[in-house]
């Protein structure tokens, strides 16, 4: 077929129902249902590969381990279990339709399988004790009761299924951490597309994402951070300012004080008040925070929730460039460029911009290229000078 040929057929609903037709008779309805819930053309109506795999599981136990040793044989008479533990069988519920097929050990005497038709019929409660697989027996299993044992297997199924959640739970809020802790160096909009580049790889939509940290709360700045991110950018989510900015101010680290400096800046979820924003960006600068230090030096240059002072912005500009923050250092070069804040000098200039060039700033290359032009032009015109005298 042609693609076009397949992208219309999987947009067809029938196409799909005309394939389950194609499985074997024999096959559970709710794996049909699954394959459908999978297979959906558009990819956000898919189910997720992690509810998808516990869903496996759970009709594994529900129908591969209910396999019917014997259908053709209801005639036959009621035979008498052999008691040895290689004997130990696994009984068909009475909905199944399964083939013929022995899971776990086979039986000493292959003679003499367990019908369990006529043990439903002779002994309803001995029928569901049969429900079990030989490696929940150590010993003979007329020495340990089988419901315990099934009750037993199941709790440590679930507790096995909870532990490994809860595993890759941690390695998921790990990874959107990572990404988080890149904050200074990307835009938001990159940050997402890296969140969105994860749940790509995790087989898990936006919102299951979000779901991993609201159905798992933990007061800690990365969890504040990270709610209020999802929040304010609409991850997973409608977008909900208020949240964002409450959730910035719980996360009380250098980085929710800046993301909540730009929330007062931006009137998102509270009102525009500069003052405040100045205050957040400098409780963060004191913590060390490279970008902070340049945002209180951008209040400073251009007065916003301080008094203006050319001086102090330089003076923010430079500790924030010094700390390897590109943005700062392009503008330090500015500074020395115009003489704003410092003396005017474009060979400092020159050596700033090529800093945060370095640094991968692309401004910055341009300024340097034109900044070395006007110096080499400059010493050309000294050299004619002094040629001429």
């Amino acid at each position: 077929m042609e693609s076009e040929q397949i992208k219309e057929e999987k947009r067809n609903p029938t196409s799909m129902i005309k394939f389950l037709k194609k499985l074997p008779k024999n096959t559970p309805d709710d794996y049909g249902t699954l394959i459908m819930e999978l297979t959906k053309y558009n990819p956000e109506e898919r189910i997720p590969l992690t509810i998808a795999r516990l869903e496996l599981e759970n009709l594994f136990d529900e129908n591969v381990l209910w396999i019917d040793l014997d259908p053709d044989d209801d005639d036959s008479e009621t035979p008498t279990p052999d008691t040895d533990s290689s004997s130990i069988t696994i009984e068909t519920p009475p909905t199944s339709t399964g083939e013929l097929g022995p899971v776990g050990k086979k039986s000493a005497d292959s003679k003499n399988p367990i019908n369990p038709t006529k043990d439903r019929e002779s002994d309803s409660s001995t029928s569901a004790n049969k429900r079990i697989c030989d490696h929940d027996i150590n010993d003979s299993p007329t020495s340990i009761d089988p419901p315990n044992l099934i009750f037993q297997r199941n709790r440590l199924d679930e507790n096995y299924l909870e532990i490994e959640e809860t595993n890759r739970v941690t390695e998921i809020k790990k990874k959107v951490y990572t990404i988080f802790g890149l904050w200074e160096k990307l835009v938001d909009t990159t940050i997402i597309h890296r969140l969105e580049a994860l749940c790509r790889a995790e087989g898990l939509r936006s919102r299951d994402l979000l779901n991993i940290f609201e159905e798992n709360p933990f007061e800690s700045p990365n969890y504040y951070f990270a709610i209020g991110f999802f929040n304010e950018h609409g991850f997973g989510k409608f977008e909900d300012p208020k949240a964002a900015f409450e959730n910035y101010s719980k996360a009380r680290d250098a980085r929710g004080k800046v993301y909540l400096g730009w929330c007062y800046y931006k009137g998102m979820g509270t009102q525009k008040d500069p003052q405040k924003a100045f205050e957040a960006f400098q409780s963060a600068a004191d913590q060390g925070c490279a970008s902070a230090q340049n945002n209180v030096g951008w209040c400073y240059d251009i007065g916003f929730g301080v008094h203006s002072d050319p001086v102090k912005a330089f003076e923010c500009f430079r500790a924030s460039g010094e700390m390897g923050y590109a943005t700062a250092q392009c503008r330090v070069g500015l500074c020395y460029e115009y003489g704003k804040g410092t003396a005017k000098d474009l060979e400092k200039a020159l050596e700033w911009y090529n800093r945060a060039a370095e640094n991968g700033l692309e401004s910055s290359k341009k300024r340097a290229n034109e900044i070395s032009k006007m110096i080499a032009g400059g010493r050309r015109r000294n050299f004619l000078v002094c040629s001429l005298s």
